[in-house]
């Protein structure tokens, strides 16, 4: 149970607060130097980007993660290789399918298209890397690689932005973005370097158990969909219906609370998962509820611990530098920030139902969450505009809290106490 350290919450922490807050820093530079319409765009492709790995994905992450705690090392590396074969053929089918509407004239690609395809490619194969790592139980490195893709580049452009105004653009702005994604492949080569290769490759891509996870997955695969529209509708809701520029306004907060969140998630949440499945199978309901509970508070007091300074700095300090785009929308920001106190409650519950094998109540949940979000997202911005938008979000968070946890109760009153 080493991995459950509080030495390890702290390096996982420290790894995603500098992740999160390179992302920070460069929102408030874009907005800063290029305008609420380039935050704007950077929220749209970040929103494709995390929403690729569920619709390629085809929902078998959920067996594949699972099986992984129970195997050997070389098992585990062949399942794995198999994982990340799977992926690749779906990348270069996501490739084919939309290069043929292109040069069909059925679509006409955007002005950052191309730069965006490579972009959500290499973050989609990365992606899964960095979640088979944590169940591998080695969180801290999967963070490492997650900085390395995520805000390692993001120093260099705005050094050299601000050092030559011509560099201040969004294509170079990607072109950034991609060098460490082609930088992060290199790392995770790297971090397996210690793999046995060539027993790995002397073992066959196994296709049909691939494809057999695949046809146990349909539902899975929508809760999959679903629970990544939680975190990225929100932003198409508000391309739609009130533009560029108020969608970069909305991604600038966002990347503040849902940072917030994440450091949340990083500390406690990213590790209950496992810890219940393990404490299930070893220690029975006792251990299991246990955990649950004190992640459950953990949870809570740290997002409440760390919201309180960093809305009062956003609300009474920058204004003092002449920023005050948090000032002037203290109402949205201390909304916002109210969802990421929600939202580790949400997962840790959602983590009981996954420890519990609750896959079909795990996932119509997350479906109807990403429904709840939708429509009164969609229903609420029209009265009350990007305020309506985190309205939405709190109330269809409390509601799936509610149905979460009174499926875990009913449920785990029907197992033994003792393993």
């Amino acid at each position: 149970m080493a991995l459950f350290t509080w030495r390890t919450s702290v390096a996982n922490m420290l790894m995603r607060s500098a992740s999160l807050g390179g992302r920070l820093i460069l929102s408030l530079y874009l907005a800063r130097m290029l305008g609420l319409e380039a935050v704007g765009v950077f929220g749209i492709i970040t929103g494709i980007a995390g929403f690729a790995p569920a619709m390629l994905g085809l929902g078998i992450s959920y067996f594949v993660n699972r099986e992984l705690l129970g195997l050997s090392d070389h098992e585990a590396h062949v399942l794995i290789r198999d994982r990340l074969a799977l992926n690749l053929c779906m990348a270069i089918a996501a490739w084919a399918v939309l290069s043929s509407a292109m040069l069909s004239g059925l679509a006409t690609p955007t002005a950052y298209f191309w730069p965006t395809m490579i972009i959500v490619t290499l973050e989609y194969l990365l992606f899964d890397t960095q979640v088979m790592l944590i169940n591998l139980r080695r969180p801290v490195t999967a963070n490492f690689l997650l900085f390395i893709r995520s805000a390692s580049w993001i120093g260099p452009f705005i050094i050299l932005g601000l050092l030559d105004r011509e560099l201040r653009t969004i294509p170079f702005m990607l072109g950034c973005w991609i060098a460490a994604l082609i930088i992060c492949i290199f790392c995770a080569i790297f971090v397996f370097r210690d793999v046995d290769v060539r027993a790995v490759i002397r073992t066959r891509i196994d296709w049909p158990a691939m494809l057999a996870r695949a046809r146990q997955a349909p539902l899975l695969y929508l809760n999959d969909l679903a629970a990544n529209g939680q975190v990225y509708i929100d932003r198409f809701i508000v391309l739609h219906f009130a533009g560029l520029k108020a969608t970069g306004l909305y991604v600038l907060i966002f990347s503040i609370t849902h940072g917030l969140y994440v450091l949340t998630a990083t500390a406690v949440t990213q590790l209950t998962m496992t810890k219940l499945s393990l404490a299930l199978r070893e220690h029975g309901v006792t251990s299991w509820r246990h955990i649950l509970v004190s992640d459950t508070r953990d949870a809570l007091m740290l997002a409440m611990i760390c919201a309180t300074p960093i809305v009062a700095v956003l609300v009474f300090a920058l204004p003092a530098f002449d920023f005050s785009i948090f000032r002037d929308n203290a109402t949205l920001l201390i909304l916002m920030t109210m969802t990421s106190l929600l939202k580790p409650v949400a997962d840790i519950l959602n983590s009981g139902l996954y420890s519990l094998g609750l896959d079909r109540a795990l996932a119509l949940t997350n479906i109807g969450g990403v429904g709840a979000v939708a429509g009164l997202g969609s229903l609420l911005i029209s009265a009350f505009g990007l305020v309506g938008t985190a309205i939405a979000s709190i109330l269809s968070l409390l509601a799936i809290i509610l149905v979460r946890s009174t499926l875990l109760r009913k449920h785990i009153a029907l197992r033994p106490q003792a393993a």
